[in-house]
């Protein structure tokens, strides 16, 4: 749960197979990442292949929306000479257990009205004509944020 902000730092961890690491070459550990919006979103990339990254900053484009989010490990050799194999062997992992944030709107801001101080018109004795004076209101902007 995300309160106060729509953004949230995903990290995460992993290392080589010992099964990849015992048949040798040159593989490298790559991580993919994907989210999608609940209850029935598409999963969708946000990062792929990444090497040496372990998070990512996520912005949610919807208040009071789940996201979930997966992770999976693969392991690949680069492609051709001199440093690697043709055709890539890939070796892809099974992707996690998907984590769900949920990201809370903030609660609508109340206005309160501010009235500009009554005017009392100048009135000269030998005015004929009566004058008024109206009250302007004003209102403060709000922030408006966008609520799937």
């Amino acid at each position: 749960r995300v309160e106060g902000s729509d953004t949230v730092e995903i990290e995460w961890s992993g290392r080589q197979s010992t099964d990849v690491e015992n048949v040798g070459g040159t593989y490298q550990l790559l991580f993919d990442l994907q989210v999608r919006p609940l209850p029935n979103g598409e999963w969708r990339d946000l990062l792929v292949g990444a090497t040496d990254q372990r998070s990512i900053l996520f912005r949610a484009p919807c208040l009071d929306t789940s996201y979930a989010f997966r992770v999976r490990a693969r392991a690949e050799q680069p492609p051709a000479p001199p440093d690697g194999v043709s055709p890539n062997q890939r070796y892809p992992g099974v992707w996690s257990k998907s984590q769900e944030v949920f990201f809370v709107a903030p609660a609508p801001a109340t206005a309160t009205p501010t009235l500009t101080p009554t005017l009392t018109p100048a009135v000269t004795p030998m005015a004929i004509s009566t004058a008024t004076i109206t009250s302007t209101l004003y209102l403060p902007m709000m922030e408006r944020v966008k609520i799937c």
